[in-house]
């Protein structure tokens, strides 16, 4: 995550307060700012996540050159260093293997639509996400599909109709895992879609500016996180992943929880 930071030239004054330090870290800051963009960073990372197995699969009959080529466009299209025009063109490129090779759609599919979602531009990326969400359906895994669906709500901007749906399924997941928690193999999601799934209603609500269900929310975080450092967390989540999930999500000294702390205290001055 990019920033910038300017340095000021001070007189010396008393250290400033813990809190106020927080503030001013320039994560926090951003973050507090461009509460969409993180929003639709922690979507992405789900697309990215939920496909990343199959990077390693898929692509077997491919002749060599092609999955060499296939490999070369995808990163060229996705590289943020790269002009426009030689995006659009590795694409283009990358779109003609695939039709060549259908089998290397399930590599692909779901990493163009991450990429064009994160670039906004949610049209381009329906036709990828829909087909990478129509195999999820063909897997049966349906709170994988709900979400990924919700994605596209949200990329195109119908926030209060997405906070409805991730509150819902956020509701059944946890009917589903208290009805399944003796038989945990049969838990039809895992821990780290109900944390990405929690942060998205947490972001919706910002997004929306309801402070008070916001609030409500990070605070349900911090109870979660504080009952996986304890080991109580309900037998259908594992506790480990939230504390992983926190620090992947961190820029520098700030971890996401410290996030939560910052928007905590400033809803709390609303």
């Amino acid at each position: 995550m990019k920033k910038d930071s300017k340095l000021h030239v001070l007189p010396p004054e008393p250290q400033p307060s813990w809190s106020n330090t927080l503030e001013e870290h320039p994560f926090i800051q951003w973050a507090s700012e461009n509460g969409k963009m993180l929003l639709y960073g922690l979507l992405a990372l789900f697309l990215f996540l939920i496909f990343f197995y199959r990077l390693i699969g898929g692509g077997s009959s491919a002749n060599q050159a092609d999955f060499v080529n296939a490999e070369r466009d995808y990163l060229t299209f996705a590289s943020s260093k790269e002009e426009p025009a030689s995006q659009t063109s590795s694409l283009e490129s990358l779109n003609k293997i695939l039709s060549a090779h259908p089998e290397l759609h399930p590599k692909y599919d779901g990493l163009i639509a991450e990429t064009l979602l994160v670039r906004g531009k949610a049209k381009d990326a329906q036709s990828y996400a829909m087909a990478a969400i129509n195999r999820t359906e063909d897997e049966n895994q349906p709170f994988y599909t709900q979400y990924a669906q919700n994605t596209l709500t949200i990329a195109n901007e119908r926030y209060e109709e997405a906070l409805k749906a991730a509150t819902t399924m956020k509701q059944e997941m946890e009917q589903k895992g208290l009805e399944l928690q003796s038989n945990p193999e049969k838990i039809p999601f895992g821990t780290l879609l109900y944390a990405l799934n929690l942060l998205r209603i947490g972001m919706l609500q910002q997004q929306l500016n309801l402070k008070t269900e916001e609030l409500a929310t990070w605070q349900e975080w911090k109870t979660i996180v504080n009952k996986s450092r304890e080991g109580s967390t309900p037998l259908y989540l594992d506790g480990q992943l939230f504390l992983t999930l926190d620090r992947l999500l961190a820029e520098g000294n700030a971890s996401f929880s410290t996030y939560i702390q910052t928007r905590e205290k400033l809803l709390k001055k609303v």
